[in-house]
C-alpha cells in the first residue's frame, strides 16, 4: 500500500526532531533525537504519516471520543489506509479523513460510521473535477451496474460492503475500465498499468487483469473538501482539545454549497503563495524555518524548483499544508532554448520536442505520487515561440491526470511592466503583447500575471493599482481565447527590490494585491519569499513592511472572495 503523507524515509534522528519542532511551533530542542517511533493505532508515527487518530475525550454528550476503536473496527490501515487529516467538524458533525475513507462521529449511539465520499463530491458539484482524472459523473444507485465481471467478483468478494452500491456503470477510459461507488472506486486495467500507482492493486487470482482500488478519502483533499486547518499535522498531545474542543471546523455549506473553483481547479481557490519558499537558505533547518514563517502568514502555495516528496523541508511544508507549484517544466523549456532566451527567438526542433517529452513522461512519473505538488508552472517570461511545447506538455499532464489522484494543471505567466508617467505606455506595454503570443487555450490551463516596477527611485508615480493596465492584460486574454470562467487567473504581486530599482511600500503591495482579486484573480501567488538572487535585496523574507502590504491585500482579497 501506498503510505501518504511520510516522513523522511531514512528517518535521520535530527530531521525528525526538526520537524516535530516546526509542527509545535518551537524551538527544535523540546524533542528528543533518540525519541522512539511510537506505534499508534495500527502505525508507525511519525515515519508513516504526520496524522494522528486516537481515542480520548468526549463529545459534547459525554461520550467518550473512540475515533482509534472505530478506525480499527472498520479495518484500520489495511481498509481504510492512514490518516490524511486531523478531526475536523463540518457543520455540527466531526469526521476524520484516511487515505480511502472518511469516518463521522455519531454521538448518539457514540460510534463512527463511513461517509458515502462519492456522493458527497456530486452533491458539492465536484462531478466535473473529477472527470479529469478519469472519474464518471454519479448516477441513481443500483446493482444492476455490476455488468464487468472482474469488477463484480472484486467488489463482492473484495470491498462489499464498505463501497456501498454502485453509483456507475463500468467506464473504459483510457487504459483502463473504471466503476464509481458511493464510498469507493475501482479500476481494472486493460494495458499494463505504470509501476507507480496512487492505489492499491489487487487480483482475484494470479491470471486476472489488475484491479486498483483508489484513494477516495484524498479525492476530498483535493476537492478542497477538508478544512484547510485540519490539514496541518498535530501531534494530539491533549485528546480532548485534538478530537473534539480544537478541532478545526467550517459551516454546513462548506460540503452542501455547489463548487466555486474556476474550471473546477479546486486547488487553485481562494490561496495565496510565494515563489522560493524554503529555497535559497544554507540548510535544510533555516529553509524549514522559512517553511514555518510563512505558512504562520497564511500562505499555502510555493512555486518552487521540484526537489523531491523526501526532503526533510518539503515534509515541513506539507505538514503544515504547504502545496508546491512545480517549476519543472519551465525549466525545460528555458533549458531547451538555452541562449536563443535572451534574444527571445527560441523555436525548438522536433528532435528537441521529443527529448523535452520523454524528460516530462520521467519527471511525471516521479511526481506522481506526490501530493505536495498541486499545479505545473509552464512558461516564465518569453524565450520565443514555445507553444508547441506548451502543448506538448499540456498534453502529457492531461494524459496522466487520468492515472494520478491530484488533477494538477498547467499554469502560463506572463509579465510586463507597470504603468509609470514617466514612460510611454507604449514602451510599458511592449513586454506584455510579446510576452502573450505564447497563450494558447490548449496548453495553458490557467494564466499569472506579473507586471514589475522597472524604474529607480520612488515608486509613488507608479499605478499599483493597475486601473488601466489590467483590463488592458485581461482583454488582450480574452481576444487570444482565454476563457475567464474555465482558466484561473493568479496575481503575482511584486513583493522585491534588487539593487536600486523601485522598491514597493505596503501601501504599493496591498494595492496591487487587492486589484488582483478585484479583477478576478482566485489565487495570488507574491513574488518572492526568498529567490536565489544574490546581493542587496528586500523580499518578504526579510522585509516586515513588504510582508504587512501583503497581510493587508490578503485582507481585501479575502473580503471579495467571501463576498463572491
Amino acid at each position: 500500500m501506498l503510505l501518504s503523507r511520510r516522513g523522511p524515509r531514512l528517518g535521520q534522528a535530527f530531521a525528525l526532531t526538526v520537524m516535530l519542532a516546526l509542527l509545535a511551533g518551537r524551538p527544535a530542542s523540546f524533542a528528543s533525537a533518540a525519541s522512539p517511533q511510537p506505534e499508534l493505532c495500527g502505525y508507525e508515527y511519525p515515519h508513516d504519516t504526520r496524522f494522528v487518530v486516537e481515542d480520548g475525550g468526549s463529545d459534547s454528550s459525554g461520550n467518550p471520543l473512540q475515533l482509534c476503536a472505530e478506525y480499527t473496527r472498520h479495518g484500520g490501515p489495511k481498509i481504510l489506509g492512514l490518516p490524511i487529516s486531523r478531526p475536523f467538524r463540518v457543520g455540527n458533525d466531526l469526521y476524520q479523513a484516511f487515505e480511502f475513507a472518511v469516518l463521522r462521529w455519531r454521538q448518539e449511539p457514540g460510534d463512527a460510521v463511513l461517509v458515502d465520499v462519492l456522493d458527497l463530491l456530486h452533491s458539492a458539484a465536484r462531478d466535473g473535477g473529477l472527470l479529469r482524472l478519469g472519474i464518471p459523473p454519479a448516477q441513481a444507485p443500483t446493482l444492476d451496474w455490476l455488468t464487468d465481471p472482474v469488477l463484480r467478483e472484486t467488489y463482492l468478494h473484495s470491498v462489499h460492503p464498505k463501497y456501498g452500491l454502485p453509483t456507475s456503470p463500468p467506464t473504459p477510459v483510457g487504459p483502463y475500465v473504471v466503476q464509481r461507488f458511493q464510498r469507493g472506486l475501482m479500476r481494472r486495467f486493460v494495458d499494463p498499468p505504470p509501476v507507480d500507482l496512487p492505489g492499491v492493486v489487487t487480483r482475484l487470482n494470479e491470471d486476472a487483469p489488475p484491479v486498483e482500488r483508489l484513494m477516495v478519502g484524498d479525492l476530498l483533499r483535493s476537492s478542497a473538501m477538508i478544512p484547510p486547518r485540519a490539514l496541518v499535522a498535530d501531534r494530539g498531545l491533549d485528546p480532548q482539545a485534538y478530537n473534539w474542543t480544537a478541532a478545526p471546523d467550517a459551516p454546513e455549506s462548506f460540503w452542501t454549497g455547489a463548487g466555486q473553483s474556476v474550471g473546477g481547479w479546486d486547488l487553485l481557490l481562494h490561496r495565496a503563495g510565494a515563489f522560493d519558499i524554503g529555497t535559497a537558505g544554507g540548510d535544510d533547518s533555516s529553509m524549514s524555518d522559512e517553511v514555518f514563517h510563512a505558512t504562520s502568514m497564511g500562505l499555502s502555495l510555493a512555486i518552487n524548483a521540484y526537489v523531491g516528496r523526501d526532503s526533510e523541508v518539503v515534509q515541513a511544508g506539507f505538514d503544515r499544508n504547504l502545496s508546491v507549484i512545480d517549476t519543472y517544466p519551465w525549466g525545460r523549456i528555458d533549458a531547451a532554448c538555452g541562449a536563443l532566451s535572451r534574444s527571445q527567438s527560441c523555436s525548438l526542433s522536433e528532435d528537441q520536442l521529443a527529448e523535452l517529452e520523454a524528460r516530462m513522461r520521467h519527471h511525471l512519473d516521479v511526481t506522481r505520487l506526490d501530493e505536495s505538488v498541486v499545479a505545473y508552472w509552464v512558461l516564465d517570461d518569453r524565450p520565443g515561440d514555445v507553444r508547441s511545447a506548451i502543448e506538448l506538455i499540456h498534453r502529457l499532464v492531461e494524459q496522466d491526470n487520468l492515472i494520478g489522484q491530484t488533477a494538477r494543471p498547467t499554469i502560463c505567466g506572463f509579465g510586463g511592466d507597470l504603468d509609470d508617467p514617466r514612460r510611454p505606455t507604449a514602451e510599458t506595454r511592449a513586454a506584455f503583447d510579446a510576452a502573450i503570443s505564447n497563450f494558447t487555450p490548449t496548453g495553458c490551463d490557467a494564466v499569472a500575471l506579473y507586471p514589475y516596477a522597472r524604474m529607480t527611485g520612488s515608486s509613488d508615480s507608479i499605478d499599483w493599482s493597475m486601473g488601466e493596465l489590467l483590463p488592458y492584460m485581461l482583454e488582450a486574454l480574452r481576444e487570444r481565447g482565454w476563457d475567464p470562467a474555465l482558466q484561473p487567473l493568479v496575481g503575482i504581486p511584486q513583493t522585491f527590490r534588487f539593487g536600486t530599482a523601485s522598491r514597493p511600500t505596503a501601501v504599493d503591495v496591498a494595492a496591487q494585491t487587492a486589484a488582483y482579486c478585484a479583477g478576478g484573480a482566485s489565487a495570488i501567488v507574491f513574488y518572492a519569499w526568498n529567490d536565489s538572487a544574490i546581493g542587496p535585496k528586500a523580499e518578504l523574507f526579510d522585509a516586515p513592511d513588504l510582508r504587512q502590504g501583503a497581510t493587508d491585500g490578503l485582507t481585501a482579497c479575502d473580503a471579495l472572495w467571501q463576498a463572491g
